[in-house]
């Protein structure tokens, strides 16, 4: 099974810059807005991961989902593997200790 199907139809998570919750959908280029945001950046936060564990979105998928949408669907940062259990990206030279 390759990378990108391991990755979700689609999953949400907060902008940096707004807080906002967004969709991203597997192979976009771009975000989608929804209407599940409040005003409040961290209840924000809080939604877009309880609807992804509704889900059954791991954060790993969640990361390469939105490495994927911003550096190419094709690079390490699309591939769930290379994230931790908490979403943190993993260096191969981690990989290989």
């Amino acid at each position: 099974m390759n990378a990108k199907e391991k990755l979700p139809d689609f999953c949400y998570t907060t902008l940096f810059s707004t807080g906002e919750i967004v969709r991203i959908k597997r192979g976009a280029l771009t975000y989608e807005r929804t209407d599940l945001s409040t005003p409040d950046r961290a209840m924000n936060y809080l939604i877009a991961e309880r609807a992804n564990t509704a889900m059954g979105i791991t954060k790993a998928q969640r990361e390469a989902m939105l490495g994927g949408m911003l550096l190419g669907w094709e690079r390490p940062a699309a591939d769930p593997n290379r994230y931790d259990l908490s979403g943190n990206f993993i260096l191969i030279e981690d990989i290989e200790k």
